[in-house]
């Protein structure tokens, strides 16, 4: 019979400890007197003892206990299948988790978790919950290598060739938001960059292919085709009344047709000063015959030809000055003078006449204030 002596309790304990099934003598004294004299089975007896020891107590009695392993220790837990025994087991160890040297020991259960259990074998919803609840944990994080590493494994995981495109989208806008928020320009174009170069085109506009010069294209819902057309300074050759007349200086011009299905409606003709087509440019008269007040050409041929492509009007400002001409609508003393005068030389923008109206004016531009920058994009 052994003895063992606890806070004025004397426990006269069996020769034979390992046998549960026997009774205890437990003696309580006080002052020399005793108080209690009674027996009890020895698993009430370790029950009760165990309850009156310190967690840390009792913790470092199981791990200094040499035949004794944490597999044989939390085997039980895990056998119960109680989820409930089972957290509150975790906790407990978790709770003790202070210092830097407790979290290496707490990563060394989790990869030890990790490998052991199949976490398919969990419900999604409770995994990313799982790896939210750690991330957010993460106050302080001095290799971002590490999450980054983490970043593409999780998108290894996702099959995007298998209806996950959507996932391209949803990076793509998380960097888009970044590069506006980012301060560093350098940083911020870099982002810019590469949202770029990655994200998926999307046709908004596409017009069909145009006659080059071609300043503007507009379609109307009526279904009315508006094609603008720059013919540059130059000097043409004319036939004025049956003379010719060779080497002609001609203002720069703008030619808008008008079509409909596959004719031309109209053609306006408009003067411009030499220089590039700016939105402010102004427009002015047509300086010679065959074009009225409001820009009309007198052009009774142009009903009769067919446009199947666009790319056709690009011969139509040559077919114009080459067709002959006489002085309709020519609000000047002597247009013929004038071709002679102008006969191998260039045209003096200065003699042309203001209609008040601009670029943006005539063709219902956008309007806006040109700012210095701007107009150094035109040069």
């Amino acid at each position: 019979m052994n003895e063992l002596l606890r806070n004025g309790t004397i426990i006269q304990i069996p020769e034979n400890e390992q046998d549960n099934t026997k009774l205890v003598h437990v003696l309580k004294r006080a002052n020399g007197l005793t108080v209690s004299d009674r027996m009890v089975l020895m698993d009430d007896l370790l029950k009760a003892l165990y309850g009156m020891m310190e967690a840390n107590e009792l913790t470092q009695m199981i791990l200094a206990e040499e035949k004794g392993s944490l597999e044989e220790i939390f085997d039980p837990v895990f056998k119960s299948q109680d989820p409930k025994i089972i957290f509150r087991c975790l906790e407990l160890v978790f709770n003790r988790c202070n210092s830097e040297d407790d979290m290496k020991m707490l990563s060394v259960i989790f990869r030890s978790l990790a490998e052991r259990f199949d976490l398919s074998q969990v419900n999604e919803e409770s995994l990313n919950s799982m790896l939210m609840l750690l991330l957010s944990r993460v106050e302080h994080l001095h290799d971002e290598d590490a999450l980054l590493r983490l970043f593409m494994t999780l998108l290894k995981k996702i099959n995007v060739a298998e209806g996950r495109k959507e996932v391209i989208g949803l990076l793509l806008h998380a960097m888009a938001e970044r590069a506006v928020n980012e301060k560093d320009n350098d940083v911020k174009r870099w982002f810019q960059d590469q949202i770029t170069s990655y994200m998926p085109a999307q046709k908004t506009v596409t017009t069909p292919l145009l006659p080059p010069g071609t300043i503007l294209y507009q379609e109307e819902l009526s279904g009315r085709k508006i094609v603008v057309i720059e013919v540059e300074k130059q000097q043409w050759d004319i036939i004025y009344f049956n003379t010719p007349y060779s080497a002609v200086g001609h203002p720069k011009f703008l030619f808008e047709f008008v079509l409909r299905a596959e004719r031309i409606e109209q053609c306006r003709i408009f003067a411009m000063k030499d220089g590039p087509v700016k939105p402010s440019s102004k427009l002015f008269r047509y300086p010679f015959g065959n074009v009225y007040q409001d820009f009309r050409a007198c052009w009774p041929q142009l009903n009769e030809i067919g446009i199947t492509h666009l790319t056709q009007l690009r011969n139509l400002p040559n077919l114009f000055f080459r067709s002959s001409t006489n002085n309709h609508a020519y609000s000047g003393k002597n247009l013929r003078e004038l071709y002679i005068s102008l006969q191998g030389n260039d045209f003096d923008d200065e003699t042309l006449v203001y209609t008040g109206l601009t670029v943006a004016d005539q063709f219902e531009l956008l309007s806006y204030c040109e700012s210095e920058e701007q107009l150094d994009l035109y040069k």
